[in-house]
């Protein structure tokens, strides 16, 4: 059932539908103007959308270790390919808000201190990121790091307990500290999910009827799961989604371009939405407009994600792919 490339299409349909929950979720921060009797909001989407990020997470606990098992594989063209995928767009986007941030008298974002940026820009653990997102990132950054070698140098196993380790120590014994509360946190259950999903995957035989059941579990235990209060759930939930979607069965380019360029919509969206607000609140539009302005706003973040995909990202992950083969 497990599949043999990182780029697998339901793994990628499922990275275009987190970004989309997690941009939703947001998309309030445009909409500040106009009043919420004057909104369709999708409830649902708007209160739970935040899971996008626990299923981003399981994701790259589930690719990390499908990388590991290449006979190629080696820490540093790994760190280098994760590290040039994250950090370029994301260093470009923290710049483009420090310059953004002061020219506007709208206040729109918190004033930050030069420490700020630079925390901002290698992505280092810090509460104040200049991009509300990038907090994200930081967990990413120190788990590929504790992920690599683990898998390395010991087994996928092993970092499975280890997040489990982590997820565990936090909830008995909270860290204040940002930087050990990046690597011990209750956010690696989200990626011990992804790693659990690549353990029972590789075991189990191919079958249509078992991702269908996965799915329909997911649902039903990210819905109950969260008015029962049940801890971890959207751990568990991740877990049997992820575990589903490898055998996912699509075909669907928008969705497989909405899984590529997934990243970058994750990035633009929430400093867009925050800009956007100040404009709305200057041009002062009928409050019928606030549907069109919040999908008008999202279409336009999808339009852009998928531009810097082809034009930005992609260009760079070749480059990097084709210097790594060069080395072998």
């Amino acid at each position: 059932m497990m599949t043999t490339i990182d780029r697998n299409q339901g793994l990628q349909a499922a990275r275009g539908i987190a970004a989309l929950a997690v941009m939703y979720y947001h998309s309030h921060l445009a909409l500040v103007y106009f009043d919420e009797t004057s909104l369709l909001t999708v409830g649902y989407l708007a209160n739970r959308g935040a899971f996008g990020v626990d299923l981003f997470f399981a994701i790259s606990g589930y690719i990390v270790c499908l990388i590991a098992q290449r006979p190629s594989f080696t820490l540093p063209s790994f760190f280098a390919k994760r590290f040039s995928r994250i950090y370029p767009l994301s260093a470009l986007v923290t710049v483009g808000i420090a310059i953004i941030a002061p020219m506007t008298e709208w206040k729109l974002f918190d004033p930050y201190s030069w420490m700020d940026l630079f925390k901002s820009l290698l992505l280092l653990p810090t509460p104040k990121p200049l991009n509300g997102v990038l907090w994200t990132l930081q967990y990413e950054i120190c788990f590929y790091l504790v992920a690599g070698a683990i898998v390395r140098f010991f087994s996928p196993m092993w970092l499975f307990a280890y997040c489990a380790a982590a997820s565990a120590s936090a909830l008995w014994m909270p860290v204040e500290n940002v930087w050990i509360a990046r690597f011990f946190d209750g956010r690696y259950s989200s990626f011990g999910a992804g790693v659990a999903a690549y353990l029972i995957a590789s075991r189990v035989p191919e079958s249509k009827i078992i991702p269908a059941i996965a799915t329909a579990l997911g649902l039903a235990f990210f819905h109950s799961g969260f008015r029962l209060g049940i801890p971890y759930y959207q751990a568990v939930t991740a877990f049997l989604l992820v575990f589903s979607a490898v055998s996912w069965n699509i075909r669907s380019k928008p969705l497989t371009m909405l899984g590529d360029s997934s990243y970058a919509l994750y990035l633009f969206h929430f400093p867009f939405f925050i800009c956007l607000n100040g404009l709305v609140w200057q041009l002062s539009p009928p409050q019928w407009t606030g549907e069109l302005v919040r999908w008008g706003a999202m279409g336009i973040c999808i339009a852009a994600a998928i531009a810097s995909w082809r034009l930005f990202e992609k260009p760079i992950n070749d480059a990097v792919a084709k210097s790594a083969r060069g080395k072998k």
